[in-house]
C-alpha cells in the first residue's frame, strides 16, 4: 500500500469517528439549541473534518463540509439560530458525507442530487453569497468546470467514465443541476482549490506528525487472529498443568503456575481490546427514533443510560441490526399517537428507555418502553386458531415468550398491529441465543414492554461447566446455571415416568441429554441434574456426572456439523479431548414444541 492510500485510510478511519461523534452532538443540539459547547463540538468537527481532508487531497468532501461549517461559524457568532430544519438538513448532510468516505454498502452510493440541493439551503442560510468552487459561472458568462483526475475514493466508481472533460454550463441550468453534475464527475480532484483553502505543501513527516498520537488504529482481522492464538495459547496451557499434577517435579509445577498467571492475564487484555463502548450503537438508535417518530407523526422520547458500558465489537455488530428492527416495530407497532396517548391518560410523548450494564461477568442490555404493550389474550387467540395451543389458557409472561417464539407470527397475519413487536422479539430471541445468550420479556396491555438482553461479555472465551455422559464431554455455559442435584431411581418412579422433579416446592421438567444425543450404554444409579434459567424458564438437563467449571476456548464446527440441532461449538480439553458446547436454548424451544397442551 502507497503512502498516499495509507494516510488516506487513516483520514478516513478518524473521519467516520468524527461523524459518528457529529451525529451525537446534533441530536444533543436539538433538544438544547443555545447549548454553546455542543455548537462548538458541531463547528470544531467539522473544522477537523475539513481540515484533515484538505492534508490529503478529498477536495469534494472539503467543500461540502465548508459550506456546513460556515453555517455553523454564523450560528456560534449568534447570527443564526438552531432550528430543527438546521438540525435535519446537517443530519442528512453527515449522512452523504459518511456515504462519500465509505465503501458503498448493498449499492449505496453517495446521492449527487441530494448533495447538490444541501449545498445550496446551506449557501442560502449562510446568505447567498457564498461560492462552493473558485471555477462558477458568474455574470453573462459561463466558466468551465474541469475533473482532471477520478476516482480517488476506488471504492465506489465515477457515474460516467472518467476522462478529462469541459462543460459550458447555462444559466438556465439550476445550482442544483451544476452541483449535482460536479460530484458525479469526479470525487476528487486535485487542481481544485477552495477559495479559502491554501495550497497543499505538505510532506509526507508533517502527516506523520499529523497523526502521531496516543491511539493505534489496527484492523479488525489481525485482532480477530491475535485473540484465536491467544485461546490456542490457554488451551496448551491447560494441557501443561493437567500433566504437571500429574507428575511430583515441584519445580516444574512453580513454572506450570507461573505460565498459567502470564496467560491469564494475557487473554485478559486480549479480551479487554476488543471490547468498545456500546455508547456510538445507541446514537444509532436516538437517530433512528427521532426520524422515525417524525415521519409517523408520533412524539417518542429516547432516554439512554451506560451508554460507556464496554462489551465485545463482535457482539455489538451481531445485536445491531436486530435492534434496529426491534426499535422499529416498536415505534410502529407498540408506540400510540399522541392523541390516542390522551385519550388513554398517558403523556403526549411516549418513552423508550435503553440502558446497559455489566452483571458480574455479563451484559445486560434493558428496552423498555410505555407503549401499548403486548396483547397476550389477542396472541393467545390466535395460537389456539393454529392449533398450537388446545385451550385458551391464560399463559404468564414467560410462558408468552416461549410462544411468541414458537409461533411464526406475521402482521399479515392478524389484524392487530402488535403483532408487529412480537416479530421484533422473536428475531431478538434467536440472535440472542446465537450469541449464547439469554431473553426476559415483560410485557402488559396499555403499560408497555420491557426486554431484558443477557450476554456474555465476549463470545471468544466463555466460563463453562464441564460434565460427562458415558465416554463423551459436553460445555454448558455457566451463565443459565443455577445449580447441580441429584437424581436418584427413587425420584425418577416417583414421578410416575414424567420428565418432573420437586425442588423447594417448585416442579421443574428436565431433559434427558443421553435419549436426545442418542448415547448409548446404562446410565449410572445416580445422575446429575443440572438446573439452568433460560427465558424466565428453569429447566433440567440430566447427565452422568458434572465434573466442575471449565474456562472453554470455542472453537467453531465445520460446515458438516455446523447445523447440528443443540450443538453450538467446541472446545479442546487439556488432554486433547474435544468437548461439544451445548445450545441449551435451541433444545429448550424444540423441547417446548412438545409439551403438553401444545402442538408442535
Amino acid at each position: 500500500m502507497s503512502k498516499t492510500n495509507k494516510f488516506g485510510n487513516t483520514f478516513k478511519e478518524e473521519a467516520l469517528d468524527l461523524l459518528s461523534k457529529l451525529e451525537s452532538y446534533l441530536l444533543d443540539l436539538e433538544k438544547r439549541p443555545t447549548d454553546s459547547e455542543l455548537i462548538d463540538n458541531v463547528f470544531r468537527t467539522m473544522h477537523t473534518i475539513k481540515g484533515s481532508g484538505a492534508m490529503f487531497g478529498f477536495d469534494d468532501v472539503v467543500s461540502f463540509v465548508h459550506e456546513i461549517e460556515t453555517v455553523f461559524e454564523l450560528v456560534r457568532a449568534g447570527k443564526i439560530s438552531i432550528t430543527g430544519d438546521l438540525i435535519s438538513r446537517t443530519l442528512e448532510a453527515r449522512d452523504q458525507i459518511r456515504l462519500m468516505l465509505s465503501p458503498p454498502v448493498s449499492g449505496v452510493f453517495p446521492n449527487m442530487e441530494k448533495i447538490g440541493r444541501l449545498i445550496i439551503d446551506f449557501q442560502k442560510l449562510a446568505g447567498g453569497s457564498k461560492k462552493i468552487f473558485s471555477q462558477q459561472p458568474s455574470g453573462d458568462s459561463s466558466k468551465a468546470l474541469s475533473a482532471n483526475k477520478c476516482n480517488e475514493f476506488p471504492e465506489f466508481p465515477a457515474t460516467r467514465p472518467c476522462k478529462k472533460t469541459t462543460r459550458q454550463y447555462n444559466h438556465s441550468e439550476s445550482a442544483a443541476q451544476r452541483n449535482g453534475d460536479f460530484f458525479s464527475q469526479s470525487h476528487i480532484s486535485e487542481n481544485r482549490q477552495h477559495p479559502k483553502q491554501k495550497p497543499k505543501a505538505l510532506t509526507v513527516e508533517k502527516r506523520d506528525r499529523h497523526f502521531n498520537n496516543e491511539s493505534l488504529s489496527v484492523g479488525s482481522e489481525k485482532l480477530d487472529k491475535f485473540v484465536n492464538l491467544i485461546g490456542e495459547l490457554v488451551t496448551v496451557q491447560a494441557r501443561l498443568s493437567q500433566n504437571v499434577n500429574a507428575g511430583n517435579d515441584p519445580e516444574l509445577a512453580a513454572i506450570s503456575e507461573e505460565i498459567e498467571r502470564l496467560t491469564n492475564q494475557l487473554r485478559d487484555c486480549a479480551l479487554k481490546i476488543r471490547m468498545l463502548p456500546i455508547g456510538t450503537t445507541f446514537d444509532g438508535f436516538r437517530r433512528l427514533v427521532r426520524d422515525l417518530s417524525e415521519e409517523l407523526q408520533k412524539e417518542v422520547e429516547l432516554i439512554t443510560e451506560g451508554a460507556d458500558t464496554e462489551l465485545d465489537k463482535t457482539v455489538i455488530d451481531k445485536l445491531m441490526e436486530p435492534l434496529m428492527h426491534l426499535f422499529q416495530n416498536i415505534l410502529v407497532h407498540g408506540m400510540e399517537s399522541p392523541k390516542t396517548r390522551e385519550e388513554n391518560d398517558k403523556p403526549r410523548c411516549g418513552r423508550i428507555c435503553l440502558t446497559a450494564q455489566h452483571s458480574g461477568g455479563f451484559f445486560l442490555i434493558k428496552i423498555e418502553d410505555d407503549g401499548a404493550g403486548l396483547d397476550r389474550d389477542a396472541i393467545i387467540a390466535y395460537a389456539v386458531k393454529k392449533g398450537f395451543l388446545i385451550s385458551n389458557e391464560q399463559m404468564s409472561s414467560m410462558n408468552l415468550l416461549h410462544l411468541i417464539c414458537m409461533l411464526n407470527l406475521s402482521v399479515q397475519d392478524h389484524t392487530s398491529s402488535l403483532f408487529g413487536t412480537a416479530i421484533g422479539i422473536r428475531e431478538i430471541k434467536r440472535v440472542v441465543g446465537e450469541l449464547r445468550g439469554n431473553l426476559e420479556l415483560d410485557s402488559q396491555k396499555d403499560r408497555g414492554t420491557t426486554i431484558t438482553i443477557i450476554l456474555p461479555l465476549t463470545l471468544a472465551i466463555i466460563e463453562g461447566l464441564l460434565v460427562s455422559i458415558g465416554k463423551h464431554f459436553f460445555v454448558m455455559p455457566l451463565s443459565v446455571v443455577e445449580e447441580c442435584i441429584e437424581l436418584s431411581r427413587r425420584e425418577e418412579e416417583k414421578a410416575c415416568g414424567k420428565n418432573i422433579i420437586m425442588i423447594r416446592g417448585q416442579i421443574v421438567s428436565y431433559i434427558r441429554l443421553r435419549e436426545k444425543f442418542g448415547i448409548e450404554g446404562e446410565a449410572p444409579s445416580i445422575q446429575q441434574i443440572v438446573i439452568t434459567k433460560i427465558d424466565q424458564q428453569r429447566v433440567g438437563f440430566v447427565v452422568d456426572q458434572v465434573i466442575g467449571e471449565y474456562q472453554t476456548v470455542i472453537k467453531s464446527l465445520g460446515n458438516y456439523y455446523k447445523r447440528v440441532s443443540g450443538i453450538s461449538g467446541a472446545t479442546i480439553l487439556g488432554d486433547g479431548t474435544v468437548a461439544l458446547i451445548i445450545d441449551l436454548g435451541k433444545l429448550v424451544m424444540a423441547e417446548n414444541h412438545n409439551i403438553p397442551g401444545t402442538n408442535g
